[in-house]
């Protein structure tokens, strides 16, 4: 496998710009091409529900200023996006070159960022979201990342809310055996060739077994990629944390995780580690569902 095509929705929002320096960093190394993409809502459907005893003129104005807001965010979507163009230095491209470069592009859509991202994805080989978690888009955000990662068409590459220098240069590799983290693992192995150190991480609870980081290892090799294992001493803590401040601790700049999920009530949609890693991750996340 390879990652050619990465998709990159912005919305305006101060965190877009850090989502891009990633994805901007990721194409570099690769190479890829970034389609940098802003989903705009027509008014009729971010205005909210009105009732019958409103006016004619105060959905007339509604609809004014709703239009007005997504030009507004759509302006500094672009501005954030002709910034990183220029400081990564990338081509604006249209077409595929032979042989590949790193090269970026512009796409506006019409609808709702997750209903579009979903669409798209199935044509990109990578989603890099902003993490934004605790903004003002926090609500848009959950549902293009519930629905992206329960879609389980591609993998996410969540961005850190701070960018790093690096994406991929230091690995690790939150593992337990299950099916989504070893979806993760195929997806990201593109980046794993590159990189300069790859960990495996086992937390050691009854989910996991320390030999099932070897058994990793071995195929990591078998891929021409050294890793090495580490079992995590929880201390009574929770999975989440632990595996987050072992990847800080070792210096890494990416963690490749599964992306977990239940089905029962939608609130409840992401499990423990995934819900931990929105709120806490100070660094690069790729999941698979």
């Amino acid at each position: 496998m390879t990652i050619r095509k990465i998709l990159a929705p912005v919305s305006g929002s101060p965190r877009d710009a850090e989502a891009l320096h990633t994805a901007f960093r990721l194409a570099r190394d690769l190479p890829a091409h970034v389609t940098v993409m802003f989903a705009r809502m027509s008014p009729s459907e971010s205005v909210p529900m009105v009732g019958e005893g409103v006016s004619s003129t105060v959905v007339e104005q509604l609809m004014t200023t709703a239009e007005q807001e997504w030009t507004r965010r759509a302006s500094v979507a672009r501005r954030h996006f002709d910034e990183c163009r220029e400081k990564h230095g990338l081509p604006q491209r249209s077409a595929p070159s032979d042989p590949p470069i790193a090269s970026v592009d512009w796409l506006e859509e019409s609808g709702r960022e997750d209903g579009v991202v979903r669409r798209l994805s199935v044509v990109n080989d990578l989603i890099v979201l902003p993490n934004q978690t605790g903004s003002d888009d926090d609500l848009q955000f959950t549902l293009t990342f519930e629905g992206t990662l329960m879609a389980g068409c591609r993998p996410i590459l969540l961005a850190p809310k701070i960018a790093g220098d690096t994406v991929g240069k230091s690995v690790a590799i939150a593992w337990n055996g299950d099916v989504p983290v070893a979806r993760s693992v195929s997806a990201a192995l593109p980046i794993l060739y590159r990189a300069e150190s790859v960990r495996v991480l086992t937390a050691g609870t009854h989910k996991t077994e320390e030999e099932a980081g070897t058994g990793l290892a071995d195929y990591l090799a078998w891929h021409g990629i050294a890793a090495t294992t580490h079992r995590l001493d929880t201390n009574g803590r929770k999975v989440g944390p632990a595996v987050l401040e072992t990847a800080v601790e070792l210096d890494c700049d990416l963690l490749v995780m599964g992306g977990y999920g239940h089905s029962r009530m939608r609130e409840l949609i992401l499990g423990g580690v995934t819900r931990y890693m929105l709120g806490n991750a100070t660094i690069a996340v790729l999941m698979a569902h």
